[in-house]
């Protein structure tokens, strides 16, 4: 009989856009779903996930058994209201495996584990007390909710090794158990196409439009340009910072052709990873970034402003500190003026990523570390 395993955090599933939605979905979910399709029946997978318009409660999708529940959608409340009903439907399922992902699931699930003694494995997402937006009370409640979940988990997940420093400063040590599991990547879907053979210049980004991705700081380094001719801009992603953000760059930066594609499904982020000349991630802070490591499998060049990067990719971006604006234009331009200079360097940061990034080799370690308990 197949272990039952739960997966928490995630906003949706499958993956759907929902414009009334004041959190969208972003690389959570897109991990969710690839982890779900990875584990290919190990287990028998429940995925407790919210419920959008027109979706069903219950839901068999593939081989994933999903829960919806309701929830407030209200900045305050969304993510408690969300986290306690499924706290609560886990006492009806009795999971053997709780797999969490975010500080506040991970606490819902740690208060079951230590009441119906199951294992709990929480993921990284990154750091969120450590974000400019949370101030004050707000900063330190979340630090004494991420500093319980981190060193009360069964098992807590890094992403990369820098992750594990990062962690060990903000919170002064290390979980008993713990262990680096790298993100994998859809290898099937993001792979290197063709460019086309017009003139135009791509570049390609997508991300949540929230301030700390740094998409504003982006847009700001374009006023810089020298190479503005035959440049294209796309921007993938849905957010609180979006009708600002169109606002000024039409205000702005007229002479530049850039679209705002709101949420992107999968065989269209495929396509305009291919199209790009080149791939910005102006995030200030990331984790491991999902989206970058699809540019790489894409054959993107790719410019980062974040310290997250896992150590062995750090070689094969480009990068410009976060907020360097200035920084920011004059890498683009030498891309855009000296692009073949850097094509050895693409195809060897596409062979890397490839050959390292694989959900299959996630998967597989995933397996192992569950099957121990």
């Amino acid at each position: 009989m197949k272990k039952k395993l739960v997966i928490l955090g995630s906003k949706s599933y499958p993956i759907v856009s929902d414009e009334s939605d004041i959190s969208p979905i972003g690389g959570m979910e897109v991990y969710t779903e690839n982890f779900c399709k990875a584990l290919n029946q190990k287990f028998d997978i429940f995925v407790l996930t919210r419920k959008l318009n027109r979706q069903f409660y219950n839901e068999k999708v593939g081989n994933v058994n999903v829960i919806r529940v309701p929830w407030i959608n209200n900045i305050l409340f969304k993510t408690p209201s969300f986290n306690f009903l499924t706290f609560l439907l886990l006492f009806r399922i009795r999971p053997d495996i709780i797999f969490s992902q975010g500080p506040i699931s991970s606490l819902f699930a740690l208060f079951y584990s230590k009441l119906c003694n199951t294992s709990l494995y929480s993921r990284s997402i990154g750091i969120s007390y450590i974000e400019p937006q949370f101030k004050g009370l707000i900063r330190y409640f979340l630090k004494t909710i991420e500093s319980y979940v981190y060193f009360n988990s069964s098992h807590f997940i890094f992403l990369s090794d820098s992750e594990i420093n990062k962690y060990t400063k903000s919170f002064r040590g290390l979980p008993q158990n713990y262990s680096v599991i790298h993100t994998g990547v859809d290898q099937d879907i993001y792979k290197p196409r063709n460019k086309s053979s017009d003139e135009m210049f791509r570049i390609f980004v997508s991300c949540r439009l929230i301030n700390r991705k740094g998409i504003h700081n982006f847009l700001f380094s374009l006023l810089h340009l020298k190479n503005r001719e035959n440049l294209e801009v796309n921007i993938a992603g849905e957010g609180p910072l979006k009708r600002v953000l169109v606002y000024y760059s039409k205000k702005f930066l007229k002479d530049i052709n850039i679209n705002f594609l709101g949420f992107v499904g999968k065989k269209d982020l495929s396509r305009l990873y291919s199209e790009a000349n080149l791939f910005v991630l102006p995030s200030s802070t990331e984790g491991v970034s999902l989206a970058l490591l699809e540019a790489l499998s894409s054959g993107c060049l790719c410019i980062v402003s974040t310290l997250d990067v896992p150590k062995k990719l750090k070689k094969h971006v480009k990068f410009v500190r976060y907020g360097d604006r200035m920084g920011m234009a004059n890498s683009i331009d030498e891309i855009i003026s000296e692009e073949e200079k850097y094509l050895s360097f693409k195809s060897d940061s596409t062979k890397f990523v490839r050959e390292n990034f694989s959900w299959e080799k996630t998967a597989s370690q995933y397996i192992n570390l569950f099957n121990k308990q």
